[in-house]
């Protein structure tokens, strides 16, 4: 028999003894007066003591549970399987309305706090709280997971070879090329980390073995740069123009960082994308391209005699290496310092605005220079000090842009005195481009020039370390010595 009827079948039992016991002289208003006081004090007591007790023991037993079960997830580590073991049973208290008890209520307040909150809510909060603390074990794989995993536990080992161990950086930057072929999505979360030399929107995992291997390069330079011969890291930088199969090629050469190569021309259906460098034999190096597509391989062996370069390419769909030889274009080799120099103030410019970079990564990455200002001249020798009380005395770098008119129409030299790196261009055209580490080196070179006409001037200089020197002269008609340019 259930609660109810037992308390109704006492109320029944209490009624008929009332009535048959009462004395007969009693009046009937009495008698109901009688009943009513001894049903509600037998009633009253059964009905609010068991329903205020019920209510308080099940929310209290759903709150110990569910946190409970919250308590045994926060120290499972990587387990992801007991993490979401733990998650799941969770979920079948998601719909209870129980209140949580007063005393716990504070703790209910993810994704935002609550008032008087329910279990529901509660064992909603802690699951919140478990995918925060274990948000790895709730991701859904994906191929390009698992390839961002490999190429970083490849990268990774960087930590643990010193920079004169060149064969393991070898061997790990061979690794990576494995992974140059994977055009798979690298991961969102992990996208911005593919950023160097500079930041790759959408990046595939091709987009991050390139980075990884070109980071490693910076960091083991001595492997890499210091490996080439001094004439050939001398001889490399510049414009280079060749024929291949009857088709016209032309490769630009810097020397930033490693050694940097592209093509302005080519006879591809698509641009060759560049991979990277190695030394090979006979101080030679070994420039490295893929076509776009991943499938075909390029590779230039080139050898320096005499400020030339000469080699072979090989391309991979082919099979049999072909000769070639160079002609470089723009570049032009170190020349004697003149034998006589004007310092008269002859005004081919209005001045230069000079961009002052505190470091190369910052003018590649399209920072901002740390000073911008007027210089009447390039004219500098700051020995190993700073060109600027905001810039470093190494690793700096400065660009500077004028407007160049000349007097008379005709042939004009333009020479720099640098140390390190500088690049001089003429209406965005390359004149002289001797981007490496040097000490002060003279170069020229001659362009012809139309009197009166302006000429967007732009010279790009670079200072490593040690002594810092940048000067720009020109000589031309009417004048035997070199001018200062300015």
């Amino acid at each position: 028999m259930g609660k109810k009827s037992t308390r109704i079948c006492r109320i029944t039992q209490i009624v008929i003894a009332v009535i048959f016991f009462y004395p007969i002289s009693g009046s009937s208003q009495d008698i109901f007066k009688s009943i009513e006081k001894t049903v509600n004090k037998a009633v009253k007591p059964i009905t609010n003591t068991n329903s205020n007790t019920n209510t308080k023991s099940t929310s209290e037993t759903l709150y110990q549970t569910v946190q409970g079960i919250y308590a045994g997830s926060t120290n499972l580590g990587s387990n992801c399987n007991a993490v979401k073991d733990a998650y799941n049973r969770l979920e079948q208290y998601k719909n209870s309305s129980q209140p949580v008890p007063a005393t716990a209520a504070y703790s209910v307040r993810y994704p935002n706090q609550v008032s008087n909150p329910s279990i529901g809510q509660l064992a909603n909060d802690r699951q919140i709280r478990i995918r925060m603390q274990y948000e790895s074990c709730f991701i859904v794989r994906t191929r390009g997971d698992d390839l961002y995993d490999a190429v970083q536990n490849i990268y990774g080992q960087y930590q643990n070879v010193p920079q004169s161990d060149c064969n393991a950086v070898n061997r790990m930057i061979n690794q990576l090329e494995g992974y140059r072929n994977y055009y798979d999505a690298v991961p969102d979360r992990f996208a911005y980390t593919v950023s160097f030399p500079s930041k790759v929107n959408n990046p595939k995992i091709s987009d991050l073995a390139l980075d990884r291997q070109e980071r490693l390069r910076s960091q083991y330079k001595s492997c890499f740069t210091e490996s080439l011969s001094p004439d050939l890291l001398a001889t490399l930088p510049g414009i280079w123009n060749f024929s291949l199969d009857g088709s016209d090629y032309q490769m630009n050469i810097m020397n930033r960082n490693g050694i940097q190569a592209s093509f302005n021309k080519q006879g591809y259906s698509y641009p060759p994308q560049y991979l990277g460098y190695e030394a090979i034999q006979n101080n030679g190096v070994r420039l490295k391209f893929q076509l776009a597509g991943g499938q075909y391989q390029l590779t230039y062996d080139l050898w320096a005699s005499n400020n030339q370069l000469s080699g072979q390419v090989l391309e991979s769909w082919k099979g049999t290496p072909k000769q070639i030889n160079l002609q470089n274009q723009n570049y032009r080799p170190s020349v004697a310092q003149p034998t006589s120099i004007d310092w008269n103030s002859f005004r081919f410019t209005a001045g230069f605005t000079g961009a002052y970079y505190s470091n190369l990564t910052s003018y590649y990455n399209g920072g901002y220079a740390t000073v911008t200002k007027y210089d009447e001249a390039i004219d500098f020798d700051w020995g190993t000090g700073q060109p600027h009380s905001t810039v470093p005395a190494d690793n700096f770098m400065i660009n500077w842009k004028a407007v160049l008119k000349v007097p008379v129409s005709g042939n004009y030299t333009i020479m720099a005195n640098s140390d390190d790196g500088v690049q001089v261009s003429v209406n965005g055209n390359s004149l002289i481009d001797a981007w490496v580490d040097q000490g002060p080196t003279w170069y020229e070179k001659s362009i012809y020039l139309e009197a009166g006409a302006p000429y967007q001037l732009n010279t790009l200089y670079y200072e490593r370390g040690g002594g810092a020197v940048i000067r720009l002269y020109i000589r031309g008609p009417g004048f035997d010595a070199a001018r200062l340019l300015k």
